[in-house]
């Protein structure tokens, strides 16, 4: 009791003091005056009202003071793919939830990101017949190196491999009907600091500026909070005493095309390609959209290095010359200006969840490994944690740590002790540091690719597993198997330790 007067020892001497003059001197008063105009019977009603106006007045301030104000049950920061679905799921199970972004998020762009038919049972309820959001079926890949290519298709076991999605429109479907459900968006602002107090989470915004110093404009009050900034908010997650992923650099270039060209002169929905010297850290990837696509790369060199680079690979390499005939723009007119420089986290970090925040998408590192496949994990996590915190709310949690880690624990049985195990496991076969020549084990499993069609079915299968956290790992161990029998006879003998290794994992 002490030390709730001491806290509003000010407030709560003000409430008395307004209310004692009230009941001493403004009472008596105005019924000394009353006397020559009222009856003894109107005055004593009028002194009833005013009573129990008095009173109403202490009840309101008396539960101010004992009880802060909550303006969301949630907030989420960061409205990319795993902010929006999580902001979605908690506004449509009736919390009180605002997302907010430092972007706007209103300016339409053109980026095609491939949906895994995996990735549909973390993405709650949006239509997969949308084709606003869903451009594409997606039956082809191809997966290249310097000389070889091998191809998965779908048809070859009659059924696709999953969809290509529209980014900006797949984001705006799921703010779009969060907002519907009561959720508010809010753009163009910065949560410069969370603080993390006893009864809420305290969240300061700021307008984006360019100069050293940004004005404060609002401080908000959550119960807990959903940190989902992706590589753009390293800042506030290591202000909140989070590790942070391994970050890379992404560069990519969106050309628009007649879609009768963008079928004859593009082979494959998605093309991944492995070449030393593009990338010793990442792959040239290509995406098809139905009236455009887009190309890119990822290394861990400077954006300005990756500028100079790509515009010498769109212009020069010769595999991709054919993707380019009767695009909107030649290749000759292209500047580094004209590319899109981004960032994107590799390999999830250990712990996701402190009191009150929890971390999902690209913030924690959830791209699978190899091909930084970033949908599964962005969505994935999104989910998982939107429904441990309902849960958690409806239980009266005071979402401490240890009663968000069911989150961590979920994700883990979900995702990362199975799928994501395989991918980190390929990622470290295929990335080999010290393999002279690079990627001689990405040639083999592309010959294996070809040669086998049950190799191929087991990729199909990948693709198309609803259950990643019973994913079939003696699928990948197999595939394991037949690369080291595809690759030359001088590399079997240096490599057989590195296969054993991977061959009795657990």
């Amino acid at each position: 009791m002490l030390l709730f007067i001491n806290q509003y020892s000010a407030r709560i001497f003000q409430v008395l003091w307004r209310n004692f003059l009230l009941l001493h001197v403004f009472l008596p008063a105005l019924k000394f005056f009353s006397l020559a105009v009222y009856s003894p019977c109107k005055i004593d009603l009028i002194e009833q009202c005013i009573i129990i106006r008095i009173n109403s007045f202490i009840e309101i301030d008396m539960t101010d003071i004992s009880k802060t104000k909550i303006d969301y049950d949630f907030a989420v920061i960061g409205a990319g793919i795993s902010g929006a679905i999580a902001f979605y799921n908690l506004s449509k199970n009736g919390f009180s939830c605002i997302i907010i972004d430092k972007t706007d998020k209103s300016i339409p762009y053109l980026l095609c990101k491939l949906v895994c038919e995996h990735d549909f049972p973390f993405m709650p309820d949006i239509p997969k017949d949308n084709l606003d959001v869903f451009v594409r079926d997606h039956w082809t890949s191809i997966y290249a190196s310097r000389n070889i290519e091998a191809l998965v298709d779908g048809k070859e076991f009659n059924a696709p491999l999953g969809k290509l999605a529209d980014e900006y429109q797949l984001i705006q479907w799921y703010l779009d009907k969060g907002k519907e459900h009561g959720g508010k968006i809010q753009c163009n602002q910065l949560v410069s600091e969370v603080k993390i107090l006893k009864d809420n989470a305290l969240l300061t915004l700021q307008k984006p500026d360019n100069s050293e110093v940004e004005v404060e404009i609002e401080k908000i009050r959550a119960k807990a909070v959903i940190l989902a900034t992706g590589a753009s908010g390293i800042k506030l997650q290591q202000d909140l005493g989070f590790e942070i992923p391994t970050i890379m650099n992404s560069i990519s270039a969106t050309f628009k095309c007649d879609p009768v060209l963008i079928e004859q002169n593009i082979p494959a929905d998605y093309i991944f390609r492995l070449h030393p010297q593009i990338s010793l850290e990442g792959m040239l990837w290509l995406n098809r959209a139905r009236d455009y696509f887009n190309i890119g790369y990822v290394s861990k060199e400077s954006p300005k290095e990756m500028g100079i680079k790509f515009l010498r690979i769109l212009q020069n390499y010769e595999p991709i010359k054919q993707y380019f005939k009767g695009i909107e723009r030649t290749l000759e007119t292209l500047t580094v200006d004209d590319f899109h420089y981004r960032k994107c986290t590799k390999y999830p970090i250990d712990s996701k969840v402190s009191d009150r925040v929890v971390v999902i998408g690209d913030s924690a590192g959830l791209l699978y490994p190899l091909y930084l496949e970033g949908v599964i994990g962005a969505a994935a996590s999104a989910k998982i944690a939107s429904e441990v915190l309902f849960e958690l709310n409806n239980n009266k949690s005071s979402f401490n740590s240890q009663d968000l880690k069911k989150y961590e624990h979920i994700l883990s049985a979900r995702l990362l002790n199975s799928y994501f195990k395989m991918g980190k496991i390929s990622d470290e076969m295929f990335f080999r540091g010290n393999e002279k020549p690079p990627f001689t084990i990405w040639d083999a499993y592309l010959n294996a690719i070809n040669e086998l069609q049950q190799l191929r079915k087991n990729i199909w299968t990948a693709y198309r597993c609803q259950d990643l956290g019973n994913y079939p790992e003696e699928n990948d161990l197999w595939c394991g198997e037949q690369i080291y029998k595809h690759l030359p006879l001088s590399k079997k003998v240096s490599l057989m330790p590195f296969f054993l290794k991977f061959k009795f994992i657990k």
